[in-house]
């Protein structure tokens, strides 16, 4: 007994040190977070916002996977790159979905523009233990206001480019002025610490409909949310509050634009309702001179991932991809992008909202799928045989539930979707595309390319049940440490099953699992998804 008695007595003893090591950590995270929200401000306004975004992302953090109450750093940064493209259409750089998400961090969203204190704490936060959902619309909330003051910094070069300083109160005429500037500069994109006072004047001399053909509906919009501000002097206070609310819904300008792009490619579509259209097709518009848009070239649109080669006969470009790509951002700053609408992240959010759970039954996807509508597809539709098959292959593949956040369910939810929802290339096949002087023409096609396409003899495979015969059994998990996976043999099985007796991929389809499954077996596989 007594000696049972050192032993315990000792075992304490070894623990306290580390027990108040723990201690001390989560009382230095929690003054350094009480630090970042006096950065950020302890006003009624900044606290109410961080309320508001915490809101906003209740759903996506409930459905994401978890460890505890917390995510790691690929979730969050997963979370972050939904909210910000639904809040305000922005493609945040350091959150974009391309790439290897084996080592992702939101962090990467902040680069140099926070101090160095600021980073170290999150960094720490999610490396220890993640972020709540607190934590995390703390973090959105940084990034909100940093993105605010690079718009401030832009403001700031407009004003001395006209002469102002920035306390200088400015009548309408002057206030117009200056924020047509600052558009022009903001459309143009760019560095704001590369801006000078004559660059700005030179972008906004050279603006127009030839460089971007809704500059006249851009200013409209502009002249319509100043006039809301029913005052009759501005200060820069007021006209970066202007610019903000110009900014958001800049979006739903841009994206009328979107729309259009995406009707003039359904109306070529190779088979209704397949999201694709024939490469031939895609040019034929830009050497008759009925649409100048396209006419991308072979090897840009693979760049960009909007390319299926699956048919090697005939090339197809696929339709929510060229929409959703990085080529189609305008107004490229040191944050972020604006960017079509995802449709997709539509779809997604319903589901998570009524799953409320990293993953589902199969059954229940099913139900909720078949009854969700979409632009394009009906509600309480019946889905395919092959389409049920493949979304019970990826339930097979981890254990019997269906992660929601990883790349065999983006991919099964493109073939639901296929006019919305992209098709997500695995992190290997894609090179990433940075949007860079969005407004200037990407690679172009040769004249001699877009003939030779529109030439070339084809004729159409039909998949049954499937837009496409793209399907590859290559998994990316957002947070893999969180699902269980099986066996490998366990799967291999399930593959030769399903795969050769159920789905029209056959032999090529069993091939691709084999050679995934060899990638997990040397532990290759812990990769995110894009």
């Amino acid at each position: 007994m007594k000696s049972t008695q050192l032993s315990m007595t000792g075992t304490f003893f070894l623990l306290v040190p580390c027990v108040a090591n723990f201690l001390g950590k989560q009382g230095i995270h929690r003054s350094l977070l009480e630090q970042l929200e006096d950065v950020l401000g302890k006003d009624q306004v900044t606290q109410a916002r961080i309320g508001q975004l915490e809101e906003a992302l209740r759903p996506s953090f409930q459905a994401l996977p978890k460890t505890g109450q917390t995510i790691g750093a690929p979730a969050a940064r997963y979370a972050l790159q939904r909210l910000f493209l639904q809040l305000h259409g922005w493609q945040m750089k350091g959150l974009d979905l391309r790439g290897d998400w084996s080592q992702a961090s939101p962090v990467e969203a902040l680069a140099e523009r926070v101090p160095p204190t600021l980073r170290d704490l999150f960094e720490d936060r999610l490396g220890d233990r993640g972020l709540d959902l607190h934590e995390l619309a703390v973090m959105a909330a940084t990034l909100e206001k940093a993105v605010r003051n690079e718009a401030n910094d832009r403001l700031r070069v407009c004003y001395g480019a006209l002469g102002y300083k920035e306390d200088t109160s400015l009548k309408y005429t002057s206030a117009l002025a200056v924020m047509e500037i600052y558009m022009a500069s903001w459309l143009i994109g760019g560095e704001v610490v590369n801006l000078t006072e004559k660059l700005v004047l030179s972008q906004f001399r050279s603006m127009s409909d030839d460089v971007y053909p809704r500059w006249n509906p851009t200013k409209m919009l502009l002249q319509e949310v100043a006039d809301e501000f029913i005052i009759e002097t501005f200060d820069f206070t007021t006209i970066g509050s202007i610019l903000g609310v110009v900014a958001d819904r800049f979006f739903h300008l841009e994206n009328q634009q979107c729309q259009l792009t995406k009707s003039t490619l359904i109306s070529m579509e190779e088979i209704e309702g397949n999201g694709r259209v024939r490469l031939g097709d895609f040019y034929r518009p830009v050497l008759d001179g009925s649409w100048h848009e396209f006419g991308e070239s072979t090897d840009f649109l693979r760049q960009l991932g909007a390319l299926d080669e699956s048919n090697p006969r005939v090339e197809r470009v696929i339709i929510p991809n060229y929409i959703l790509a990085p080529s189609n951002c305008v107004a490229d700053s040191g944050f972020y992008a604006v960017c079509c609408m995802n449709e997709c992240e539509g779809l997604m959010s319903q589901l998570e909202a009524k799953i409320q759970a990293p993953s589902a039954s199969p059954a229940e996807v099913l139900k909720l799928v078949s009854a969700m509508p979409s632009e394009s597809q009906p509600s309480n539709r019946t889905l395919s045989r092959e389409l049920r098959n493949l979304l019970h292959d990826v339930a097979e593949h981890h254990g019997g539930d269906v992660p929601l956040h990883g790349r065999l369910f983006a991919q099964w939810m493109h073939h639901a979707y296929p006019r919305e929802c992209p098709f997500p290339h695995s992190s290997s096949t894609v090179k990433e595309y940075e949007p860079q002087a969005s407004l200037l023409q990407p690679g172009r096609a040769a004249r001699d390319e877009m003939v030779k396409q529109i030439e070339k003899p084809w004729n159409t495979t039909v998949t049954k049940g499937l837009c496409s015969n793209m399907w590859t059994f290559e998994e990316q998990l957002v947070g893999p440490e969180t699902h269980k996976m099986p066996s490998p043999s366990h799967w291999l099985i399930s593959i030769w099953e399903r795969v050769h007796c159920h789905t029209p991929f056959g032999a090529a389809a069993v091939a691709s699992s084999i050679v995934f499954l060899m990638k997990m077996a040397s532990g290759s596989n812990s990769g995110m998804w894009i």
